[in-house]
């Protein structure tokens, strides 16, 4: 026995009537899990303390004690009543009674009488002003009573009141960052049930992403589009597309292009002879040829340098495929590196992602090593392409987004492997989610990215492509989605960049493969739209 409960023994035995003693020895006990001996000294300061806090704080305690021991529901549930009765104007009693309904009973009813019990907590006059109590509850602040009410609230069908509850958690200034964290994590419960998913298909203020596009939602909330225009006198006229936008540790903002020798045509109503989909390719090379301009940009986005990239290690191509094809700029360990698929190094158009690492200088942008990545295991696919880098993992993809694999190449050994595949873990979604953007750290937890879709169409041949925006937690589980959409309301759009600049994120796209932009959009309205839509 320690000298501290000898001496409240000691002081209890000299005045067994003085219930803050009474209180301190239920303290000790509840702490060494004694909650049985604890119960009966916080019954009995619950009984003679005047302090009508006081005496509510004990009957908290004892109710705590008594579920905790197990098997006790209803005399639990009677002793947060009491509570209750005794002083309906603090709020504790209100949410560990909320949750321990929700926890104990199993009819479906139980999630309204929960709803009702925060509800009525959270219409106490000067909340906020109330004194705690001594020992800590699972009440800490209004916020604790807002997610209980948004989690119960779902499930009693306030659908459209929980998540907005919870939006204002996540956007609140003054809101603990647990609770922050917490609201987060109930938001992608919500929007991953996707039996409820249709209720959200026609939200007004996401109108303009679902009836037209992501760029016009972003013009109405304070974003902006930046044409990447290269100069003639780098592109002679070529089209450069599939922008990719990235960052640097140094805050530059640089963006790399595929320039092609073809413009890409596709009319219904005025369609080519093979159809409405056409490459225009020169007169006299029928090779599909791409090479790749990196462009310096400033704070605005625009144009300050743009070189095109001395691939240097070029070999004789194998096939008509020819040049590295929607490569992704990134940087790992210091180095810069550009990662895309090329076809023309193999006999058959085997398509293989290659990782160039490229020197970026003011004198112009040249590559200086390359590594074919094989792909993992037997390494007999036939093409691979559209790998999405992770930023804060080097030589780390996101190779297939459902089921999520991760992959990692070795420089050294020139090997690759499968670090992450849990293969039952596959989602519903209308189409094959395809490789688009970078892979980025989001709101500490998770990691984000933007894929596309294709729908083809069997009565024209054509196609169209859709983006979708994905939240991995940071264990690669798919916790929430965003419904399909289009950049600009194109046929043929492609993202395959995103990062955070100052306090925007920027998302780089080409447009019918014969133009590239970057949308800016506020922090805030990408993560409302992300939690949104």
């Amino acid at each position: 026995m320690t000298e501290e409960i000898k001496q409240l023994i000691t002081m209890f035995a000299l005045n067994p009537s003085d219930p803050e003693v009474s209180f301190m020895i239920g303290s000790y006990y509840e702490d060494l899990g004694q909650y049985s001996s604890a119960g009966s000294y916080y019954l009995r300061s619950a009984e003679r303390f005047d302090d009508r806090n006081k005496s509510y704080e004990s009957l908290i305690r004892l109710a705590t004690c008594m579920q905790s021991l197990g098997r006790r529901k209803y005399s639990t549930k009677g002793l947060l009543n009491f509570a209750i009765s005794h002083m309906p104007t603090r709020p504790e009693a209100y949410l560990i009674l909320s949750k321990f309904i929700e926890s104990s009973e199993t009819n479906d009813e139980r999630w309204f009488t929960a709803y009702s019990l925060v509800s009525t907590a959270l219409s106490i006059p000067d909340l906020d002003s109330l004194k705690s109590l001594r020992r800590k509850t699972t009440y800490d602040g209004k916020y604790s009573l807002l997610l209980q009410k948004a989690h119960a609230g779902f499930h009693s069908g306030f659908i459209e009141e929980s998540r907005e509850i919870l939006l204002s958690i996540i956007n609140s200034s003054d809101a603990p960052r647990h609770h922050q964290k917490a609201a987060m994590k109930n938001l992608m419960m919500i929007k991953k049930e996707n039996h409820r998913s249709q209720y959200y298909h026609n939200e007004t203020p996401l109108k303009d992403v679902y009836q037209s596009s992501l760029a016009k939602y972003a013009l109405a909330n304070g974003g902006s589009i930046h044409p990447i225009v290269v100069p003639h006198s780098v592109s002679k006229g070529m089209a450069t597309t599939n922008a990719s936008v990235f960052v640097d540790s140094q805050e530059r903002v640089f963006v790399n292009l595929r320039e092609t020798n073809y413009t890409l045509y596709y009319s219904n109503k005025f369609p080519d002879k093979d159809g409405p989909l056409k490459y225009l390719y020169p007169d006299s090379d029928i090779n599909i040829r791409s090479e790749n301009v990196v462009c310096r940009l400033d704070d605005r986005l625009n144009v300050i340098s743009a070189d095109r990239i001395d691939m240097k290690l070029n070999e004789d191509p194998n096939w008509f495929y020819i040049g590295l094809e929607d490569g992704r700029l990134i940087e790992w360990e210091g180095k810069k590196y550009l990662c895309g698929v090329r076809r023309d190094h193999i006999l058959e158009g085997k398509g293989r992602m290659d990782l160039s690492q490229i020197e970026i200088t003011k004198n112009g942008v040249v590559e200086v090593e390359r590594f074919s990545i094989p792909a993992p295991g037997n390494d007999d696919t036939y093409c691979e392409k559209n790998w999405m880098p992770i930023l804060d993992k080097p030589f780390q993809w996101v190779k297939w987004t459902n089921p999520t694999q991760i992959v990692s190449f070795d420089t050294k050994t020139l090997k690759t492997n499968t670090v992450h595949l849990e293969e039952s873990k596959k989602y519903r979604f209308p189409r094959d989610l395809r490789g688009g953007s970078h892979i980025i750290p989001w709101n500490e937890d998770y990691y984000i990215g933007i894929t596309h879709e294709c729908m083809y169409n069997n009565n024209d041949s054509g196609r169209r492509y859709f983006q979708r925006i994905i939240v991995w937690d940071r264990d690669w589980n798919i916790v929430c989605s965003t419904r399909d959409f289009t950049m600009m309301s194109g046929s043929i759009e492609f993202v395959s960049g995103i990062a955070y600049h100052k306090n925007d994120v920027l998302i780089s796209y080409g447009y019918e493969d014969n133009t590239s932009y970057i949308l800016r959009i506020p922090k805030n309205v990408f993560d409302d739209f992300v939690l949104r839509g």
